[in-house]
């Protein structure tokens, strides 16, 4: 498995603890900053000291109240985590993870449910939406 599959599977795989984390935490928790780094904590399942449960997040990264994450692609080449969301696609640096760009049906999303995303060598970007077909992006449009 390349190291961009292992990278990507590994950010969704945090998006999705984040997403169980953030409807387990009580509305104290919820209103702190984004992201505390925590360590994972996780004991043997079944032992009488201590109850099974999940590994903590480390970080996370919140697309908004009511948006649900449909699609995750990695593109090295510009260091960036391409998110497609129930509301648009967002471009994330990996390095600062801040918000590089977003796009919405007023950038030229055919539909901003967005549920594949395909990066190509060339640098274009395809967006597959829900009943609008494909987005491409490419040289700035």
């Amino acid at each position: 498995m390349s190291a961009t599959i292992r990278l990507a599977l590994a950010v969704g795989l945090i998006l999705l603890l984040g997403a169980c984390e953030a409807e387990a935490s009580t509305p104290a928790e919820a209103s702190g900053t984004a992201a505390a780094a925590q360590t994972a904590e996780v004991d043997a399942p079944g032992t009488a000291a201590a109850p099974a449960r999940l590994p903590k997040v480390a970080d996370r990264f919140d697309v908004g109240a009511n948006v649900y994450v449909r699609a995750l692609a990695v593109e090295p080449a510009r260091d960036a985590l391409w998110v497609g969301t129930s509301a648009g696609v967002h471009e994330i640096g990996l390095a600062d993870q801040q918000v590089r760009q977003t796009f919405t049906r007023k950038e030229g999303l055919a539909n901003e449910y967005v549920f594949a995303i395909g990066i190509y060598h060339q640098g274009n970007k395809w967006f597959g939406n829900n009943a609008g077909g494909v987005s491409r992006y490419r040289d700035g449009d």
